[in-house]
């Protein structure tokens, strides 16, 4: 392989030494890559504990933008740095293993028409994650979804959701719709052609729009089940719950707005709409009742003086 085939881009925010633990996995891979580092103004030791590791690395490079830009603003910063034909996006709190890239290059080998691909994506315990296979979020997909109604009506198609981890993981390859946002191999002649992130996003969703739009620019999406990477989901996100769910609301809104409001029915945005509101507000009541009923247990020090 030619030196430089990839490049892997990493958006840091307060990722502490899990940075330091993703970097070190990706250096450890069987295909050489350049690293990009795109840091959203962090106010915590990651840039500092990666500087000390891979100090006059020559494949390491830290772009540090002026504040927490988002997701796709901090991804689309760095692209004009890039000068290889394939990209890999990836989270700071994913680990790939040393044949990970190599195997993804090799499906793009295989599938000159994929745009992007993906694989298979766990949690620590193993358990396949939710969203690294999936079909296009459409409205009726995203209502049956947040209301699993594909559980309650298993063998009608009309009420099955957007996400595909239920069914059996396949023994090859195969065309999807949606992969991991946490983990994306692109081709950067297909990023040339429909264009960077949608920096409107802050966080959340602006992979669903990416996919959309992959799609409707007349290339694939292929789930590949033959590596696999581990994410330790929302690890720099866990410290503003509220905000994230705040995000992914607005993310779902937007995403809905722009590709589905004008071709669904008016009862099918309302429904959607509510959905992703009711989500919201039940979520945030149970994350606040959690914090609410800590306080109230947790136990007081008296201090006894003599």
């Amino acid at each position: 392989m030619v030196k430089n085939l990839v490049t892997v881009v990493i958006v840091n925010y307060n990722s502490g030494e899990m940075l330091l633990k993703c970097i070190k996995q990706v250096f450890s891979s069987t295909i050489p890559v350049r690293v990009i580092i795109s840091d959203n103004a962090s106010s915590d030791d990651s840039l500092s504990l990666l500087s000390r590791s891979y100090t006059g690395n020559p494949d390491l490079f830290i772009h540090k933008n002026h504040a927490n830009i988002g997701f796709s603003a901090a991804n689309n910063a760095v692209y004009p740095m890039i000068d290889t034909p394939f990209i890999l996006y990836l989270n700071p709190d994913c680990f790939i293993n040393e044949r990970t890239i190599e195997h993804l290059l090799q499906v793009m080998d295989d599938y000159p028409d994929a745009g992007m691909t993906g694989c298979l994506v766990t949690n620590l315990d193993g358990t396949e994650q939710a969203g690294c296979r999936g079909l296009t979020p459409t409205p009726t997909r995203v209502f049956n979804q947040m209301f699993k109604l594909g559980k309650i009506f298993p063998n009608n198609s009309r009420f099955s959701g957007y996400l595909l981890s239920a069914k059996a993981l396949p023994n090859h390859p195969i065309e999807v719709e949606l992969i991991s946002g946490s983990c994306m191999f692109v081709r950067k002649k297909v990023i040339d052609e429909i264009g960077l992130l949608d920096a409107k996003y802050f966080l959340y969703c602006e992979d669903y729009d990416w996919f959309y739009r992959v799609l409707k620019g007349g290339w694939k999406i292929i789930f590949t089940p033959h590596t696999k990477v581990t994410h330790v989901k929302s690890y720099s996100t866990k410290q503003i719950p509220l905000r994230v769910l705040w995000y992914k609301a607005k993310g779902m809104w937007r995403y809905h707005n722009k590709f589905f409001k004008n071709n669904s029915s008016f009862f099918t945005t309302l429904l959607v709409r509510v959905g992703i509101l009711c989500r919201l507000v039940a979520l945030s009541n149970i994350y606040l009742s959690k914090k609410l009923w800590k306080a109230i247990n947790k136990p007081i020090k008296l201090s006894i003086k003599d």
